[in-house]
């Protein structure tokens, strides 16, 4: 396909999951993956959509990388990746997690992806850093509104317990990174539902 490595006349041995409900019993918790970080997505998902998605070298585009779970998997299967985060502690670990590994490859840190001209700032040095001027894979995985408080940071998205305000907060976010995608080529969004009293958002 265009966009990917798969041969489709022998898609049964692709490796991927062709079901259009993907039912993945189990978390992967190989390699980096340690589930310490409350709310991140697993791997599976991440693994799926890059594969289907882009090819090998290409680079990829987390806005919310949280504990580096698509970095990780990006890594794994021989793409390139750039995250973003507002959570400055979570990005220390992601850091320390990363250590020895080769700097070419991937490019992470600090970023406010509400405000329009940190990304900018932050993607014209990420893109330089990995030698290219878009990326081919945006995916976003924002927190689950405020179950939970991952910073102190006022634009943390995880402090809006107010539907409307997130929303628009997430597309301000969506915006401010899509332009950095190529024209034609795919984003995905992962994100679960919020339960208040008793009702499901």
């Amino acid at each position: 396909m265009r966009w990917n490595e798969i041969d489709l006349k022998d898609w049964k041995n692709a490796n991927i999951n062709v079901d259009s409900l993907w039912i993945i019993p189990q978390r992967d918790k190989s390699g980096k993956h340690q589930n310490i970080y409350h709310g991140n997505f697993i791997p599976q998902i991440p693994r799926e959509l890059f594969t289907r998605y882009t090819k090998r070298g290409k680079i990829v585009l987390d806005a919310f990388l949280g504990s580096g779970t698509s970095l990780y998997e990006a890594q794994n299967l021989g793409r390139k990746c750039i995250g973003m985060d507002i959570n400055s502690k979570i990005l220390e670990y992601v850091k320390a997690q990363m250590e020895g590994e080769c700097p070419s490859t991937y490019y992470f840190g600090f970023c406010d992806n509400t405000d329009s001209l940190s990304v900018d700032c932050f993607m014209q040095e990420a893109l330089e850093s990995l030698n290219d001027k878009s990326v081919q894979f945006v995916i976003l995985h924002p927190p689950y509104m405020d179950i939970v408080h991952f910073s102190e940071n006022p634009n943390d998205l995880s402090h809006l317990d107010n539907l409307t305000h997130f929303v628009q907060a997430f597309v301000r976010s969506t915006q401010n990174v899509i332009k950095f995608l190529d024209v034609g080529r795919y984003f995905a969004v992962v994100i679960g539902d919020v339960y208040k009293q008793s009702d499901s958002m």
